[in-house]
């Protein structure tokens, strides 16, 4: 009744034929006491591929179970799923989970498709991250359970289907037909967002239940909504679209009061909150802008076939700060040449898999409405599979001193990436150099082996490996002591020498010391050799030439070839320099006392060991004496605060003394001038890198009057004139104003008869003569005003 089939490589069924074997296809076995048979497919981190004709969807029966890898289903109809089915990855056109029996469901990780499906009976589906290209359409009844999912096109939920998101949701659009009851539900902690018009007519647009505890099969009954609580003030979702309705009618549980039933309502920025009917919503400081610019940590991927690469995807957005749950969807250029393993979206990373050899174009779109969208190019190679060490004349002794070069002969013979990490397992004996070369140091055999320099490009574990004799060296030089320099520097054993940067190099030279001579010999490639602890991180050719690789640290070991047991070892730190810094925005408006956060979006390389900023600004009249008008000051904002945590005394001016921050800290600045030009400059502390930043201070209205005239008098904003019926006069005021100030006014009048429009104002036909009225312009931020008294002649 239960067996397990292993696979130990990828395979791949092609059902395409009229032969079809209908591979994974149970429906018509059963077993005598349970009257089906469980079959567990175990992957062994391999890639099982069905390759199916058209109109013949893969069927999966309850009782299937595919783990440890991805089942890619090749074909139009992709799968269909009855029951209980249980996969841990999958990747096909689309997807249809159906059931009849109450309690059945489909369980799966990462379901990578086009379109998926779930329609009628008890159907529940559980998944922990859904990509879907295409819609998610709910029918009848079923019930779908996600921990984040992203979905690219127009979506439909009919019929009392449910989606139960525990984590994130992001939709393109969502179909809903009101009539029939449909949900979507929610966590309270997932954030869902929906972007693209609302297609039905009418404001009751859009049902959403927030449920406040696990989904179960046990609590997904037909009466499920029934246990759900709304929870006011709780962001439901986002939208760029002007055309979402005011209010948005909020599903309630049964019992639920009027006073304490729930609207949301969609304000200018986009943003729509739910609160309590009458309340005006106030966003928190923290609401992200549209995404302005998305960053990869890797633009240009290389892998083997069969091995994995992890791509992190930073948003920025106009608020001044990165999003830590970027809303992206991701998707590959459908070659084949690669397959989506799995997505992080807390994170923002996405690990790919190399399928076949080629090119692929890896897109991160966002979701948020504002269409950015950011490529990775991966090239996919044959990984190496075999590696065979030889020599050209088949030379396996040499003296102390001498060098031999080795070859590695790979299969395939062009694989992805050639690089190889050769080592000496006697390093006493001989010691062996980044590009093979064997040098002999003492009499004995050594064991030279090479492998694969990165894992992660090479799918073999295979350790090459080459035996070589060293006789005795009859040219090196008795050493009775050794120093090495770096210039005029010496460093004795145990020193540790200046940090180097990862790609930068470096010459060691060994010295002895002559008690004859009473000075510093130095000593040539025929007396010393030297080699590294690690090859990966130091590289050190046998003459004492070393090479930062990678951040970490490794020792340099420099060795008699006429005396092995006098030898040195120094230790080596590498770091990984800082090449370039990106700010979150290169320009920012604000209004003269707003505020704003500054920082580095993204290292170059990212995993730069010191990422310290400096940052300074310029004063108002662009540059940075302190005599000069301050226009704004900055504090360090530690990692996991708000703004409203600063203080006043946290802000500082920086025109001349500047603030630093570390890893995780930003800067936050608010505006003290209005001002055309601001440049705020980041400076890193390792390699002076810099960038910058333009912020514009848009200020205010600062005074209104009207020029005086016979018709017109007064003074100090007070003002009066007479206007005949049935006439009109235009009134232009002198706006005084800062930089970059809204000079829109907003008119008024307190008599019918005498309207105003525009600063025109128009007395009625009818106004007797003697009629008053008080005609007033205020700027939009209400600082200043004048006020007209209007008499009809």
């Amino acid at each position: 009744g239960t067996y397990t089939v292993s696979l130990n490589a990828d395979m791949v069924l092609d059902e395409t034929g009229d032969d079809c074997i209908d591979a994974l296809v149970y429906r018509d076995v059963y077993s005598a006491d349970e009257g089906k048979v469980c079959i567990t497919f175990d992957l062994g981190g391999n890639i099982l591929t069905v390759k199916r004709s058209q109109y013949s969807a893969l069927q999966l029966y309850t009782g299937t179970t595919v783990k440890n890898g991805l089942l890619r289903v090749e074909g139009e109809d992709g799968v269909d799923v009855y029951g209980d089915v249980h996969i841990d990855n999958l990747s096909a056109s689309k997807l249809s989970a159906t059931t009849a029996y109450r309690g059945e469901y489909f369980d799966a990780d990462t379901v990578v498709l086009s379109d998926w499906f779930s329609n009628g009976g008890q159907m529940v589906s559980q998944i922990n991250n859904l990509i879907c290209a295409g819609g998610v359409f709910c029918y009848n009844n079923s019930k779908l359970l996600v921990d984040s999912l992203n979905a690219q096109d127009r979506s439909t939920l009919l019929g009392d289907a449910v989606i139960i998101v525990n984590s994130d949701a992001v939709f393109d659009s969502v179909y809903v037909n009101h009539e029939e009851d449909a949900y979507i539900a929610r966590y309270k902690d997932a954030s869902l967002a929906i972007n693209g018009d609302m297609v039905n007519s009418g404001k009751e647009v859009l049902n959403i239940g927030i449920v406040n505890e696990k989904a179960t099969a046990d609590n997904m009954t037909e009466a499920f909504p029934e246990i759900a609580e709304i929870t006011p003030q709780t962001l439901l979702f986002k939208t760029a679209k002007k055309s979402v309705p005011a209010f948005v009618k909020i599903w309630q549980p049964a019992g639920a009061s009027a006073e304490n039933k729930a609207l949301v309502t969609a304000i200018k920025d986009g943003g729509v909150y739910a609160v309590v009917k009458g309340t005006q919503p106030k966003p928190d400081e923290t609401t992200a802008d549209k995404i302005t610019k998305l960053l990869l940590d890797e633009s240009k991927v290389t892998i083997g076939t069969g091995k994995t690469a992890t791509i992190h995807v930073t948003a920025l957005t106009g608020d001044g700060d990165a999003v830590n749950r970027p809303q992206v969807t991701w998707s590959d250029s459908n070659t084949g040449i690669i397959s989506i393993v799995s997505i992080d979206a807390a994170n923002g990373n996405v690990t790919v898999k190399g399928v076949k050899a080629g090119k692929a174009k890896l897109t991160a779109k966002a979701t948020d409405g504002s269409n950015r969208s950011v490529i990775c190019n991966i090239t996919v190679g044959s990984s190496i599979e075999r590696i065979e060490i030889t020599q050209k004349k088949n030379i396996k002794t040499i003296e102390g001193g001498k060098t031999l070069k080795l070859i590695a002969k790979l299969t395939p013979a062009k694989p992805v990436v050639n690089k190889l990490i050769w080592t000496s397992l006697n390093p006493e004996v001989a010691v062996v150099s980044s590009n093979g070369t064997v040098t002999g140091i003492s009499e004995g055999t050594a064991k030279i082996t090479a492998v694969p320099a990165d894992s992660r490009y090479d799918a073999t574990t295979q350790t090459a490996s080459y035996e070589v004799t060293v006789t005795t060296s009859t040219k090196a030089k008795e050493v009775k002591n050794l120093k090495l320099t770096i210039g005029k520097k010496e460093y004795g054993n145990g020193a540790e020498i200046p940090a180097m940067a990862a790609g930068k190099s470096i010459s060691l030279k060994a010295v002895t010391y002559d008690d004859a001579k009473k000075k510093n010999m130095s000593l040539g490639g025929n007396d010393v050799a030297f080699y590294s602890s690690d090859e990966q991180i130091v590289s050190v050719t046998p003459k004492g030439k070393v090479t930062a690789k990678a951040e970490g640290s490794a020792t340099v070991t420099a060795v008699s070839m006429k005396n092995p047991a006098v030898r040195l070892t120094v230790k080596v730190n590498v770091y990984q320099a800082v090449k370039k810094i990106t700010l979150n925005t290169s320009t920012r408006k604000v209004k003269k006392g707003g505020t704003g956060i500054l920082t580095v979006a993204q290292f170059s390389p990212v995993n730069a060991t010191d990422q310290r900023v400096s940052w300074t600004a310029t004063g108002v009249d662009g540059n940075m004496k302190a005599g000069n008008v301050q226009a704004i000051e900055a504090a360090v904002l530690p990692a996991g605060k708000k703004i409203s945590d600063l203080k006043d005394s946290d802000y500082k001016d920086i025109r001349t003394k500047a603030l630093d921050t570390g890893k995780g800290e930003r800067l936050v600045y608010r505006t003290l001038k209005a001002t055309k030009k601001c440049v705020v400059t980041a400076v890193s502390v390792d390699g002076n890198k810099k960038a910058t930043t333009t912020v514009i201070s848009n200020g205010e209205v600062t005074g209104l009057t009207l020029k005086t005239t016979k018709t017109i008098t007064g003074a100090n904003g007070n003002y009066s004139v007479n206007i005949k019926a049935g006439k009109s006069i235009t009134i232009k005021p002198v706006i005084t104003a800062e930089y970059g100030a809204d000079k829109t006014l907003i008119w008024s009048s307190d008599n019918d008869m005498i309207t105003v429009n525009n600063g025109k104002i128009t007395v009625g036909k009818t106004a007797p003569s003697g009629t008053k009225a008080v005609v007033s312009a205020n700027d939009l931020n209400a600082n200043c005003k004048l006020t007209i008294n209007v008499t009809v002649q």
